[in-house]
């Protein structure tokens, strides 16, 4: 992460600096609430009934389509979900959507970094809009989550970016037990997060859209699982983490089928007949 920061356009940097102090003059965890503005459900589903695959596609053939049908009606969604967590909870609810990135010109990678360094440096929690899973951002931001609360996130990597005099340590205690949790407040564990996204994936890849963006966000969360599966791992024992409920098996089994679709070594109904057969209860609904 530090590298993509350095690579960034110097302006976009600057401002991107300036909007961060201000985040850090909050002298307060904050409650960080992930959803989609130019993605997510809303969006595969007018792609499909524009009839186009991709965002691009349909900003050449419908413009006005892109704000009215997918970026306008995400933004009031994420600004309705917020506001009702402060009614609900204890820590200011901070809504991404209400930044207007675009107008900086600033491109979805920069936006995104953003609010991960926002996550890392504010947050002690994160609520999940209803299908975050469909949305590139939230999976990555998700994803990001597990890797702080899996040690993957710590004083020796992926903490250069904290500002000096911080006490690494003491953050670092508040990143490993960051929660995550939908919007009406059920904890999301990485399994269940996992699954999510691996429904997602067989839907899209079924509806014959793209989704690297989301498959690699799928990849981090497989390869924390695996990692902490392996006796050298960072801690070798799965009750160190009380809040996590793993089912490494389960987990690499989907893995398998679904790049066994990739790869064009089972169809989607092959696939989804495996993945039902062993799991009995994963995509059922």
């Amino acid at each position: 992460m530090a590298r993509e920061f350095g690579e960034m356009k110097r302006r976009t940097r600057d401002e991107m600096d300036m909007i961060l102090g201000a985040y850090r003059s909050i002298r307060h965890p904050i409650a960080y609430v992930s959803m989609p503005v130019t993605g997510g459900k809303r969006l595969y589903d007018v792609l499909e009934r524009k009839g186009v695959k991709a965002l691009d596609k349909l900003r050449e053939a419908d413009p006005d389509s892109v704000v009215s049908d997918v970026i306008k009606p995400n933004i009031e969604r994420g600004i309705e979900v917020a506001d009702g967590l402060r009614e609900r909870i204890k820590l200011p609810p901070i809504a991404p959507c209400v930044f207007d990135a675009i107008r900086k010109k600033w491109s979805q990678r920069d936006y995104l970094l953003m609010w991960l360094r926002v996550i890392e440096e504010k947050a002690e929690e994160v609520y999940m809009t209803d299908d975050w899973e469909y949305s590139s951002g939230s999976a990555q931001e998700f994803a990001r989550v597990m890797e702080m609360q899996f040690d993957f996130v710590n004083p020796d990597q992926g903490m250069e970016h904290f500002p000096e005099g911080v006490d690494l340590e003491k953050e670092y205690r508040r990143l490993r037990q960051i929660k995550v949790y939908t919007e009406s407040g059920k904890e999301i564990r990485i399994d269940a997060g996992f699954k999510l996204v691996a429904k997602v994936i067989m839907d899209l890849h079924k509806r014959g859209f793209e989704y690297k963006d989301i498959f690699d966000s799928f990849q981090k969360l497989i390869n924390i699982v695996a990692t902490y599966n392996e006796p050298w791992g960072p801690l070798g024992d799965w009750e160190r983490q009380p809040y996590t409920d793993y089912h490494y098996g389960d987990m690499t089994y989907i893995f398998k089928r679904i790049t066994d679709i990739q790869h064009g070594k089972l169809s989607y109904k092959q696939a989804l007949d495996e993945i039902n057969y062993g799991e009995r209860f994963i995509f059922e609904k």
